[in-house]
């Protein structure tokens, strides 16, 4: 299973121009890290519902913008949220996710 994740956007664009982006390949990672990251996918419930595609939150122009691919058993599942469109159980993934790409621009990993 592989998760490729992008937030871009935020106050004034401060992602536009270059978007915090991270790719996971579970299989790849250290079975503690593994486990996190499946239990923090099987919570968030994004598995079970259908790809859905919603950027049209009240913040308008300010809202971070987060698009997940989810690739698993030859599938890509594709999902857009903004700040206020986010599900609530997978607001804890997307932090996760978030950190890493953080960890991954500074290169601290």
């Amino acid at each position: 299973m592989q998760i490729r994740f992008e937030m871009s956007g935020g106050y004034a664009g401060v992602f536009a121009a270059r978007p915090l982006t991270s790719v996971v390949a579970l299989n790849s990672l250290p079975e503690k890290e593994r486990a996190q990251v499946q239990a923090l996918l099987d919570a968030s419930g994004l598995l079970l519902t259908a790809p859905r595609e919603s950027t049209a939150g009240a913040l308008g122009g300010d809202a971070q913008t987060y698009q997940l691919a989810i690739t698993a058993d030859g599938a890509t599942r594709r999902f857009v949220f903004d700040d206020t469109t986010v599900p609530p159980a997978a607001r804890p993934l997307l932090q996760h996710l978030q950190q890493r790409a953080i960890a991954d621009r500074a290169g601290t990993r």
